[in-house]
């Protein structure tokens, strides 16, 4: 049975990639690389706590341009690389769909840093993971002050969402999916 909310998310899922990426717009490996580091000295800049956080990961998802627009039905999309050890290890993009009242574009940056085994394997051995279903994610917003020490080993992903600009309500992570990418 299909469900009438199940339909419209569909809907909008497919609208939103459809508008917001094309394969003609596809980022190259290459430039995905050079804006990945670029946001990542941005983060670290303005984020000391975040150095200190990617020091201590195994991992960090960065997705340097993550696009946000909306007229009641809304769509985001980005593209990133994983780095472990220093190193790219795949390519990812994130995509969201949303429903309801909200007018408007905007564009951030985000980095998700992987804590233990667990969580980086997870994510990069299966297609990813759907924020707020698959997996738990302390997000620190743009302003808070951060006390590095109270981040447990136990805690799996660390995500900060930074560098907003645009006229959109908050960039929230909850229900957008990671998918592995080909560049």
């Amino acid at each position: 049975m299909i469900h009438r909310r199940n339909l419209i998310m569909g809907g909008a899922a497919a609208l939103a990639a459809g508008s917001l990426s094309s394969p003609a717009d596809a980022k190259s490996a290459r430039q995905i690389d050079v804006e990945s580091q670029a946001a990542l000295q941005t983060l670290f800049s303005t984020r000391p706590d975040a150095r200190t956080i990617s020091n201590r990961s195994l991992g960090v998802l960065i997705i340097p341009e993550i696009i946000k627009a909306g007229l009641i039905l809304g769509g985001t999309y980005g593209e990133g690389k994983l780095i472990i050890g220093g190193q790219t290890n795949s390519y990812w993009s994130y995509a969201a769909a949303s429903l309801g009242f909200q007018a408007g574009a905007q564009k951030a940056s985000q980095a998700l840093f992987f804590l233990n085994q667990t969580a980086l394997n997870t994510f990069k051995n299966g297609d990813g993971i759907e924020v707020g279903a698959d997996a738990e994610v302390t997000i620190i917003d743009q302003g808070a002050e951060v006390d590095v020490s109270k981040i447990q080993d136990t805690t799996p992903i660390v995500a900060y969402v930074f560098g907003q600009q645009g006229l959109l309500g908050g960039v929230s992570l909850q229900g957008g999916k990671y998918s592995r990418i080909a560049r």
